[in-house]
C-alpha cells in the first residue's frame, strides 16, 4: 500500500453548494446549540444514554452545551 492509497487529495468541490442559503426545512444554529439539542434529544429518547466528562454538570453554564440537562434528566 502506498501513501497515495491513503492520502488522496480531497475534492472540496463536492462539499460546496452553489446556493449556501439554508432551505426552508433547515435551521441555522450555533455549534453550542446543535450540541445541546442533540444531547437533549438523545437523553429524552433513550433511557440508556449517559453523558460523561468534565463539566457535564456545569451549573454556571460556562459553555452552555449541557446547561440544565443534569437537573432535567438526573
Amino acid at each position: 500500500m502506498s501513501s497515495r492509497d491513503v492520502l488522496e487529495p480531497l475534492d472540496h468541490a463536492q462539499f460546496l453548494s452553489s446556493d449556501p442559503a439554508p432551505q426552508a426545512h433547515e435551521r441555522i444554529m450555533t455549534y453550542r446549540e446543535a450540541l445541546f439539542e442533540s444531547m437533549h434529544e438523545a437523553l429524552e429518547r433513550h433511557e440508556e444514554v449517559v453523558l460523561l466528562g468534565q463539566g457535564v454538570d456545569d451549573h454556571k453554564g460556562t459553555f452552555g452545551t449541557t446547561l440544565g440537562l443534569a437537573q432535567k434528566f438526573g
